[in-house]
């Protein structure tokens, strides 16, 4: 998820030194659309990223990549990329609804006659 969330002041050190962990064997990474496709066409890693790649194979680690289109986490800038953003369909959120719908109303139901229901 970028190199944001590396608390250190040498981030390629950080990451050299965790790829070397000796009880890791996988390497979970998480990279944004935007952060490995910031423009139309061919994805284009960041230098970080290949370096995790690098660095794995010459570690013999595995990779689980997982590139992300939505991370909570992540708060700099969107998860995708400005030219999909841009063809994103956009919509207003929906105004809040006053009192109960069919589906509260049939449930407020239901639980009423099982709890006036006799006890056998």
């Amino acid at each position: 998820m970028g190199t944001d969330e590396i608390k250190s002041d040498n981030i390629f050190q950080a990451i050299e030194e965790l790829v070397r962990f000796p009880l890791g064997q996988q390497l979970y990474i998480r990279p944004t659309w935007r952060e490995v496709q910031p423009r139309p066409g061919p994805l284009d890693f960041p230098d970080y990223l290949k370096l995790v790649l690098d660095l794995a194979k010459k570690n013999n680690k595995r990779i689980g990549l997982r590139i992300q289109m939505s991370a909570p986490d992540y708060t700099h800038a969107p998860a995708l990329p400005d030219f999909i953003l841009e063809k994103v369909l956009k919509s207003r959120a929906r105004p809040k609804r006053q009192g109960k719908t069919n589906v509260s109303r049939a449930l407020s139901a239901q639980s009423a006659r099982a709890l006036s229901a006799p006890l056998r």
